[in-house]
């Protein structure tokens, strides 16, 4: 046999055994992520691992078995390259499903942003030009966080005159009127103030110059000793239009929705309470409105939501409206439900840009800026508030319905980025992965209803806690619908009898 044959032949060799232990290698590491991840039920681990083996076993034996050196095996060698890819290509695709429900359940700090504002026609552009002026700080509400940024601050620029006023709103308007020269405000509570009279607009007149982001451990929301996969048991979803797109940070809460979760009968009840909903707060029994619970973190709008319908949440998802965009248009769209015929309005749309406005009665095609639109709207609804629940609830529909679809996992990566980025929860990635597992096992459809409690009679101009007692518009509580809403979650709860939308 010539020397150029031998080269050959050994080229084959290295060739064929290289593909036979990069496809072991390939084989184990991907059987160890698959059962590591929980993401499949263990039985089709176990039928992956089978089959792995088996095709591992008869390509060892053809590569190692007696016999020359021929095309087959280089052939074998070739689909064991091939199969290793296609690991690969799984492998990738099982960190990052597992990295993104990690992202999601895992503990995070809530932030805390401590503005300081000047008015709009101040030539101050950075936190050192406003060395001299008085600073005004409110009493009233956040304290804390206020002295806080306020030492930060002296640290910086050296000592500063202030001048304390009783509350947020009263500090506001000394801004505005000149009676100070700058302002520290939690800027959660710069949207809060625009909700009273006289200060409408105070985002258009002031200006922020600097903030001072604190981290803030948040009271844990324990969840029950629940099974995700037997036991009934409550979300707490809540959406923020918060001017950051950081999903953790404080903010109004200006969506509360309860779902309401029964596995046993693959229902889930939608119970929507209006942002602007009088209600007492669970921290102090001051009277506020619920959008304002959110400020002083997410677990206070669970207890008062718990107070309210006299449950036990369990669990909570937070995203803000920017990631209801990504998250729409990484599913490809939705189609949503809309009762009524109308246009989006400008408001609505600020944060959409240049989109299609017209909604019709019946199915809607939405993409993620619409939908955002679609969910923001209230000012041309006559129930406003209300209807605009009724709005976000139909895009959870719509959105649970796109998701369980297998067709769906096509996009998965797009998705995972959307959700990841753009949400936070409490469940464990363990009970996540329950639930991604089943679902994907069964393939089974979740019946969802949906309710909104309505606005009662008695005066919408009442004193708000977080407005330092000043009047704001609300909603006065409708008992009826209360109850209403309390004896549908504990049917569901319980499985008795079917809720009604």
């Amino acid at each position: 046999m010539s020397e150029k044959n031998n080269k050959t032949i050994n080229g084959q060799k290295i060739f064929c055994l290289a593909c036979m232990g990069l496809m072991a290698v390939a084989s184990v590491v991907l059987v160890i992520m698959l059962f590591t991840s929980g993401l499949l039920n263990k039985g089709i681990v176990w039928a992956i691992t089978g089959g792995l083996a088996l095709l591992n076993g008869l390509h060892i034996w053809l590569q190692l078995g007696k016999g020359k050196v021929h095309v087959g095996k280089t052939v074998c060698g070739v689909i064991a390259l091939l199969l290793t890819a296609a690991m690969l290509v799984a492998m990738v695709a099982v960190g990052k499903v597992s990295g993104a429900f990690r992202d999601i359940s895992k503990e995070r700090k809530e932030g805390i942003y401590v503005g300081v504002y000047v008015r709009t026609d101040d030539p101050a552009k950075e936190l050192k030009d406003v060395s001299g002026y008085l600073l005004g700080i409110a009493a009233q509400p956040d304290r804390d966080n206020t002295l806080r940024a306020l030492k930060d601050m002296e640290d910086a620029v050296g000592m500063v005159e202030e001048k304390e006023l009783d509350s947020s709103v009263e500090l506001a308007s000394a801004l505005l009127s000149g009676d100070v020269d700058a302002m520290l405000l939690n800027e959660a509570f710069l949207d809060t103030l625009e909700e009273t009279d006289g200060l409408t607009n105070l985002s258009d007149q002031v200006k922020l110059i600097h903030e001072f982001y604190y981290a803030q451990e948040p009271e844990q929301v324990v969840p029950a000793n629940t099974n995700v996969l037997t036991d009934s048991y409550i979300i707490y979803l809540s959406g923020s239009d918060a001017r950051s797109t950081d999903v953790s940070v404080r903010a109004r809460s200006d969506t509360n929705i309860l779902a309401v979760v029964n596995p046993a009968t693959h229902r889930i009840l939608l119970v929507n309470t209006p942002r602007d909903y009088y209600v007492p707060l669970a921290r102090n029994g001051q009277m506020d409105k619920l959008t304002h619970a959110g400020i002083y973190g997410i677990e206070e709008s669970i207890a008062t939501l718990e107070n309210l319908y006299g449950v036990d949440v369990s669990y909570y998802a937070r995203i803000n409206f920017y990631g209801l965009k990504d998250i729409v248009d990484a599913v490809g769209g939705i189609d949503v439900v809309s009762p009524l015929s109308f246009t989006l309005s400008t408001n609505a749309c600020s944060k959409s840009g240049e989109i299609d406005r017209e909604v019709v009665e019946g199915v809607n095609h939405m993409d993620g800026a619409k939908a955002l639109a679609f969910a923001r709207e209230r000012y041309g609804f006559a129930d406003g508030d209300n209807q605009r629940g009724k709005n976000q609830m139909a895009i959870l529909q719509a959105l649970t319905a796109k998701l369980t679809k297998a067709s769906t996992l096509v996009n998965y990566q797009s998705i995972l980025a959307a959700v990841s980025n753009n949400m936070t929860t409490n469940l464990s990635y363990e009970d996540i992965t329950a639930l991604v597992r089943t679902q994907l096992t069964s393939m089974s459809e979740w019946k969802i209803d949906t309710y909104a409690v309505t606005q009662g009679s008695g005066s919408t101009s009442q004193p708000c806690y977080s407005l330092g007692g000043a009047v704001a518009w609300v909603m006065p509580q409708n008992e009826a619908s209360v109850q209403t809403a309390r004896e549908m979650i504990q049917n569901v709860l319980n499985g008795t009898e079917d809720s009604q939308s």
